[in-house]
């Protein structure tokens, strides 16, 4: 009998022996690098690991794996780990600028097996990820590690490219009701995206372009550019259009170019016109001259000095008859990309061109009040007045037939007025004024 006992407490100490050695053992990790180094702020920051090439492709690393962060701030620098489904989580930093994937900020944290690591910008609140030794970064709701918060503009989150309709949706988010808050993480999904063919490209007012980098779902996310190195600013314009992702390692549009941003050869001429009496010139940000040709590409915005929207129009033609009218921003700026038809393929080299737009006599049938043309006078055409008052529609200028038709007092006949807006509004709903004359 005792030596029975004695068998089976023998067993199972020798089975704690084994579930201790188990417990002991570390997990292993499939962690891509990418280049292993980043800028932040204008600081180079390099990553490596002991008997490691991080360059080389993914590689395996135990939990407790010391990465070592040369260059790292612990002040205003994050290293964090993410995964294709979302998944993200800041680790701890030691002393010695060294951090592993067993040390995560959040210890109840489970982290996936295959990872991708980066160190980016601390963007929480406060004087920086670790304001005081030991103290956590910032965290938002549910002990999560806060990503940033960016505002972006789908416009109406469709586009057509080479005939194929796409579509984007995010849960929880109507796309369409106009700029929404995204998280660095959340998941776009882009209904019949063909990565083979198009690219997801977000892009600020200032020039700033950057290619988002899908998963197998077809998603896409803020905190997945290309180009791992690039810096978002908060405010961006989301679009899909024609390009290629390229292949593993390759970034789309080939060696040296911009991601997914054509290059074009614009020929400005003298870079200066007289266009109603009014001398206009542009300039490019980063550029000391453009008069000649000049290469650009689809996104970099050229500035029109003194362009009235009103009376006047930027297009871009080419040798065979090709032609398309480029869309002014508030700042009187132009891009090849921002055109009137969207669906228009622009050739490769075209001429740049600032002219009076063609004046529109109203015909026969011209019917003041009636802006939008639809032979009725309705409130929809007191708004559509309101805006050309205020020049939010530059292709209804003058000598158009929509400000002809937007024109209906005496009190300052030529120049269409909110006093012209409210009186169309007031014939829309049957009130007679002698200023219409009909």
């Amino acid at each position: 009998m005792k030596k029975a006992i004695s068998v089976i407490l023998s067993i199972a100490m020798l089975a704690s022996v084994f579930a201790l050695q188990a417990m002991a053992e570390d997990r292993v990790f499939i962690v891509d690098f990418v280049t292993a180094s980043w800028t932040v702020d204008g600081v180079a920051v390099t990553a490596t690991v002991e008997g490691k090439d991080l360059q080389a492709g993914p590689v395996e690393l135990r939990d407790f794996d010391a990465i070592r962060l040369t260059g790292f701030d612990g002040g205003r620098m994050v290293a964090r780990v993410f995964a294709e489904d979302g998944f993200s989580a800041v680790l701890e930093p030691n002393g010695d600028n060294e951090v592993s994937l067993g040390r995560p900020v959040d210890p109840n944290v489970n982290l996936p097996g295959v990872l991708r690591f980066e160190v980016v910008k601390w963007e929480g609140p406060g004087e920086g990820p670790h304001d005081d030794p030991g103290e956590e970064p910032h965290e938002g709701p549910g002990g999560e590690p806060q990503d940033r918060v960016f505002t972006v503009d789908f416009v109406t989150a469709s586009w057509t490219v080479d005939g194929v309709a796409v579509t984007a949706t995010v849960e929880g988010k109507d796309l369409q009701a106009g700029p929404v808050e995204l998280r660095d993480f959340d998941a776009i999904r882009l209904n019949g995206f063909d990565g083979g063919r198009m690219v997801a490209r977000v892009f600020a007012e200032d020039g700033f372009s950057a290619v988002l980098e899908p998963n197998g779902d077809n998603e896409v996310s803020l905190g997945r550019p290309v180009d791992r190195n690039t810096h978002l600013p908060d405010t961006l314009r989301f679009v899909v259009e024609a390009g290629s992702q390229g292949g593993p390692g390759e970034e789309p549009g080939g060696p040296g170019e911009e991601p997914g941003d054509r290059k074009f050869s614009v020929d400005f001429g003298a870079a200066a016109w007289t266009v109603n009496g009014v001398e206009l010139t542009v300039v490019m940000w980063g550029r000391d001259r453009m008069d000649g040709i000049v290469e650009i590409e689809e996104h970099d915005l050229v500035r029109v000095n003194n362009l009235d929207p009103a009376t006047m129009q930027v297009r871009v033609y080419a040798e065979d008859g090709f032609s398309a009218l480029l869309v002014p921003n508030e700042n009187n700026e132009v891009s090849l990309y921002n055109r009137a038809d969207p669906d228009l393929h622009l050739p490769d080299a075209l001429r740049f061109v600032v002219e009076a737009k063609p004046k529109e006599e109203p015909g026969e049938d011209f019917l003041p009040g009636d802006v939008d043309g639809n032979g009725k006078i309705e409130s929809a055409d007191a708004r559509l007045a309101l805006r050309i008052s205020v020049g939010l529609e530059p292709e209804m200028g003058k000598g158009t037939r929509a400000y002809h038709a937007a024109d209906v007092t005496e009190l300052e006949k030529g120049v269409v007025t909110s006093a012209d807006a409210r009186l169309i509004l007031r014939r829309s709903v049957g009130y007679a004024d002698p200023e219409y004359g009909v």
